[in-house]
């Protein structure tokens, strides 16, 4: 079976697209149709050719990690899908054997790969996946809000590390993970919630969604804004790293998600983590399958508000069209349909 897919090619900028053969389905695998899908920065990442992905990816892959679609084959051992069932996907290819996989941290698994780096991902047509990958939407999940679920599960790991109820949080980065933090903290009773972020665009989705106040880092600076109970550090920039380790309450909670683009960064480790008793907490993932399930949980508070997070849609043929308005910082989410 052929599919349509964008793919990625070692040592190149951008992705090319390609008629690609399938695989054949194993016994413990799921054929899907997509229906929609969601660039994330990760993807930006590999359109640029940074230098990690140099280093990662050694041979052609098809990119995308966030989508949802419609299950139309499954193989001979997959006793937990139907054909007809709508699905999301769980980007980390875990082992289930590991020690790491036995004690529940299959997002850390000894083995692990993700989807659209390391194994062909959802920018296609038709994909392969391990059943084990796959998590079924109930029928009032819409097919796009099932698109941002991926991402929207490292959001809420991020908040069952920090109880947001009546406290004052700062929300460093409004991408998507950042907006997603501000919409659920709104849903869950924070009682103030600040964002920084430069994009007017983001700025002001974020305003849409439930922040107290957005502002600019300069402005941050210039203002005294008090301490924070907790800091989500969504955006992996340095000087906002360093801006919520100024900005975080002693004894207050500190979330690490975002990446820095050098990986490593000069941190002031007596001052700030020490002599502050700071709470600080590496985010990387979702919990497989215990994020899902809160998403579950979660979805009909915030339902009828992601769509406003939603700014562009294209075919996903088009998607030079949506890393470009990711680039030029004028999107939010940008959905890809099939």
């Amino acid at each position: 079976m052929r599919s349509t897919a964008i793919v990625k090619i070692p040592g190149e900028s951008g992705f090319k697209i390609e008629d690609i053969e399938l695989k054949q389905l194993h016994s413990d695998e799921v054929l899907v149709r997509m229906k929609n899908a969601s660039i994330c920065g990760t993807d930006i990442h590999i359109w640029q050719n940074d230098v990690w992905v140099q280093d990662r990816i050694k041979a052609k892959v098809i990119v995308g990690h966030e989508g949802s679609g419609e299950v139309v084959d499954i193989g001979g051992n997959v006793q937990d899908f139907k054909i007809g069932e709508k699905v999301a996907f769980e980007s980390h290819v875990f082992c289930d054997k590991c020690l790491r996989c036995k004690n529940n941290l299959r997002h850390l698994c000894e083995s692990l790969k993700i989807i659209g780096v390391d194994v062909n991902g959802l920018f296609s047509q038709y994909v392969v996946l391990p059943a084990r990958n796959l998590w079924r939407l109930s029928d009032n999940t819409l097919l796009e809000h099932a698109a941002m679920f991926e991402p929207l599960g490292n959001s809420i790991y991020c908040l069952t590390k920090a109880k947001v109820k009546d406290k004052k949080i700062l929300v460093l980065g409004c991408g998507p993970a950042g907006l997603f933090i501000t919409l659920l903290s709104k849903n869950l009773d924070a009682k103030t919630i600040v964002c920084v972020e430069k994009s007017p665009v983001r700025a002001e989705l974020a305003k849409k969604v439930g922040a107290t106040i957005v502002l600019n880092f300069l402005d941050v600076v210039k203002q005294n804004l008090g301490e924070f109970d907790i800091v989500f550090e969504m955006s992996g920039s340095e000087k906002l790293i360093q801006l919520g380790l100024d900005l975080v309450s002693p004894t207050g909670t500190f979330i690490a998600f975002g990446i820095p683009h050098e990986y490593k960064i000069s941190l002031d480790y007596v001052t700030y983590i020490i002599y502050k008793c700071i709470n600080l907490q590496g985010i990387f993932g979702r919990l497989i399958f215990g994020s899902w399930y809160q998403l579950n949980t979660l979805y009909t508070l915030i339902k009828n508000d992601l769509d406003k997070l939603i700014t562009h849609r294209f075919h996903y043929l088009d998607i030079e069209k949506g890393i470009q308005a990711i680039l030029n910082n004028e999107a939010g989410k940008v959905l890809l349909t099939f």
